[in-house]
């Protein structure tokens, strides 16, 4: 007996040292909730809170699918406390709650019924089309061209022949819906040939105005304004074979210059690619070891060097546009700036065999630079 009331004085014992040890924790928390409850982003909250509640008591149903809500609960709990022989005696079925939210339809009089507007459906089909600018409003949108090529007054249709062409796919690709006459005539040592080609790729008809594209499809901007591919493309007569084109062509096509040109060519090829190396071994010296590459030696050499990489990359735009040519052509643009505007296309097939007409975009583009005003000038 003595031993059973000794247990249950240490029990009360360790009981009360617990209850004193929570107490004090409650205390210290009880404490840093009060002082947390003076500090403004927490009495934010705790007004939010309010007045969310006061918002759901606003509507009587809401407060009422609450108070059910929590009865239940309520009921639950109790249901899981009492032993299941008793549970089973006082468990009954949950009321079926009506809904809140459903509201009846109101109905039309039986004489009305008819006349009720009809629904109006929506049309999944209908898609709204795309509006265009208000600058462009009122304006008819260009028709597309044809996909034809101009030679000597007769229409053509190369698109065949774009990927066996000798010069490269991109020259006779840019020259759609323009006149080839005279890059014919100019670029191919034996025109008489390229004419015989072409011959299978004719649609039989004289060439329109409409087949032409009025600013050759490049920037607008590099024409004067009012220009037109059919009215302002130059004409030229190649049928004298005492001019000089017509005599130089006859001597690059002997056996013995077509050997010599291959030559060098090649040389060409080589020289080029030394510039090439030593240029971008100027660079790493300047960069890495400046001692063997100061300042006075570095800018006449780099001058030198963009220079010759310059006028390498100005014959380059003029070969075809093949195989590893097609990349080594853009070197012209290393110290060139027009040429980031006109490229290959406005270079090669614009400016030289249209030398300061209105088709040379190039000479639009010096003319604008040379218009800029100086520092000197004012105004």
């Amino acid at each position: 007996m003595k031993n059973c009331t000794d247990a249950s004085e240490n029990i009360r014992h360790k009981q009360h040292n617990h209850i004193q040890k929570h107490s004090g924790v409650s205390g210290i928390m009880n404490a840093l909730v009060q002082a947390f409850k003076h500090i403004q982003i927490f009495r934010n909250r705790e007004k939010d809170q309010n007045i969310s509640e006061l918002i759901f008591a606003h509507d009587a149903s809401i407060a009422e699918d609450i108070s059910r809500v929590n009865n239940q609960e309520k009921s639950q709990l109790t249901a899981d406390a009492m032993p299941a022989a008793d549970y089973a005696y006082t468990k009954t079925p949950p009321p079926i709650m009506p809904k809140s939210n459903t509201q009846e339809k109101p109905q039309l009089p039986a004489d009305e019924i008819g006349k009720a507007p009809p629904a109006i459906m929506p049309n999944v089909n209908s898609q709204e089309k795309p509006q265009r600018p208000p600058g462009e409003i009122g304006k008819e949108p260009p028709p597309e061209l044809p996909n034809i090529w101009i030679y000597d007054g007769e229409v053509y249709d190369l698109s065949d022949f774009i990927k066996r062409h000798p010069g490269g796919e991109f020259f006779i690709g840019r020259m759609k819906n323009r006149d080839i006459t005279t890059l014919v005539n100019i670029f191919h040592p034996n025109p008489e040939k390229s004419k015989r080609v072409l011959k299978k790729y004719a649609l039989g008809r004289k060439a329109r105005p409409e087949d032409v594209h009025p600013k050759y499809n490049a920037p607008p901007f590099l024409f004067r304004e009012g220009f037109d591919g059919w009215r302002d493309t130059p004409k030229f007569n190649f049928q004298n074979q005492e001019q000089l084109l017509n005599r130089i062509k006859t001597r690059i096509n002997e056996p013995e210059m077509k050997k010599k040109i291959e030559q060098m060519d090649f040389i060409f090829d080589v020289v080029t690619i030394i510039l090439l190396v030593v240029y971008i071994l100027v660079q790493v010296l300047r960069l890495n070891f400046m001692q063997y590459m100061p300042i006075y030696l570095f800018v006449p050499l780099m001058a030198a060097l963009r220079i010759s990489l310059t006028g390498a990359g100005h014959y380059l735009i003029h070969r075809t546009q093949v195989r590893l040519n097609k990349v080594f052509a853009n070197i012209f643009d290393i110290s060139y700036v027009p040429m980031a505007f006109v490229v290959t296309d406005g270079h090669t097939l614009m400016h030289h065999p249209f030398t300061q007409s209105q088709v040379d975009i190039k000479r639009n583009v010096f003319t604008a630079m040379l218009e800029l005003l100086r520092g000197d000038k004012k105004g």
